[in-house]
């Protein structure tokens, strides 16, 4: 303690102290604060989520309600008569469809000419220049010949062409040299008149693949090993289906044929058309990956990180690539009309017409009579005189159908 000549006294340093009491006092106010900001923005939260939380219970249960709340005689007929509609549109499409797959099937041999045209997946059209299954180009004929500077030079070449250069002789007894034209040359003209559509039309995104720019190159190329693998995985699909079902197809003649032939027509094409759609996306995941590497340089990172945006990001843009546009694609190629797919859906929809008319008859019974009038007892009535007069005309003995 110092005395002043006042008579008072003070003591060192007790402002410096009073001065850091007042800023702890300052720093526990402010902590404090903070943690009841922190706990007011907790419960401001938890509150938001209860309230969301009884949001959607409120809205299931109001679903529920609906779906519990009993249809008026107006929406049951209403109902019924979109269904009474759509069922047989939906099964003439059915039998559309499968009649496409079966004509596929039938042409898709091994091979042949069906699949070089519809699904190319070798080198050539629309790959490149040149024509699917064409022979080996000159640079890899050259290639495989042996070095001329080891047999001999251009002396032995020139004596061995010696004999080849007769040829046929003319009228004036001089020899002329038969000229040889190579068959499946690229004709830029001819690939132009092509449609858009035309599966052996080469052009974009395809030629630049052959684009001395790597980046165009790269893309041309990872285009390019999709399609040509996705073809190549639909082409030994249908072949083999063909090979295993409809290896001696011929129309049926008997009871026992054509339960069989309905059979697959009602089963196997199904299975198929299923198997070539949920097939086509598990290739399209692995061919993502594949594509990414295959023939790539420096666009190898950046592909590999597009597929996985597309696989985990892709709901953004509804997953049109490559899942949604392969499906677009094989629907396409299933449904495009031709003469052939016409004729196979008029003979299976009058060679099986009974079956079909039962089908439509098992649908009614269970979407209308079960779903919409809840098994009401004169709709049961009523589904059953349907079902009786259909039995009566499969057994002959009524003409109404």
């Amino acid at each position: 303690m110092v005395n002043n000549n006042n008579g008072y006294s003070f003591q060192p340093g007790l402002a410096d102290k009073m001065y850091e009491d007042k800023k702890e006092e300052q720093r526990k106010a402010e902590k404090e604060k903070n943690k009841a900001l922190k706990k007011a923005e907790r419960e401001r939260k938890k509150k938001e989520k209860e309230k969301e939380r009884k949001k959607k219970a409120e809205k299931i249960k109001k679903k529920r309600e609906e779906k519990k709340k009993e249809l008026t005689f107006e929406e049951k007929r209403n109902y019924s008569i979109l269904a009474l509609v759509m069922i047989p549109l939906c099964q003439l499409f059915f039998i559309y469809q499968q009649g496409g797959w079966l004509d596929i099937i039938l042409k898709g041999l091994k091979n042949g000419k069906y699949f070089k045209e519809w699904l190319p997946d070798g080198e050539g059209l629309p790959y490149s220049r040149g024509e699917q299954g064409s022979g080996p180009s000159c640079k890899k004929i050259k290639s495989m010949m042996p070095d001329r500077s080891s047999v001999g030079g251009e002396a032995t070449a020139a004596s061995e062409a010696a004999p080849q250069a007769g040829g046929r002789k003319s009228k004036g007894g001089k020899r002329t040299t038969r000229k040889f034209h190579q068959k499946g040359g690229f004709s830029r003209s001819e690939n132009d008149k092509k449609e858009f559509y035309d599966s052996t039309k080469y052009g974009l995104p395809y030629e630049w693949a052959d684009n001395d720019n790597f980046l165009m190159k790269g893309i041309g190329e990872y285009f390019k090993t999709f399609w040509q693998s996705q073809r190549g995985l639909l082409q030994w699909l249908l072949a083999n289906i063909s090979s295993t079902f409809y290896k001696d197809y011929k129309e049926p003649t008997n009871l026992g044929e054509q339960a069989q032939d309905f059979l697959k027509f009602a089963t196997v094409l199904p299975a198929l058309n299923l198997v070539a759609h949920i097939g086509q996306i598990i290739s399209s995941v692995c061919l993502l990956f594949w594509a990414s590497f295959n023939n790539q340089t420096i666009l190898i990172v950046p592909l590999f990180i597009a597929a996985l945006c597309f696989i985990f990001l892709g709901w953004t843009s509804l997953y049109i690539w490559p899942f949604g546009l392969f499906s677009i694609y094989l629907l396409i190629f299933n449904l495009r009309p031709n003469p052939e797919k016409l004729n196979y859906f008029r003979t299976y929809g009058r060679r099986y017409k009974w079956m079909w008319c039962l089908s439509i008859l098992l649908w009614w019974f269970f979407i209308i009579t079960g779903g919409i009038w809840k098994w009401d007892k004169s709709m049961m009535i009523l589904s059953g005189m349907v079902g009786a007069l259909i039995l009566l005309g499969m057994l002959g003995i009524s003409t109404l159908i």
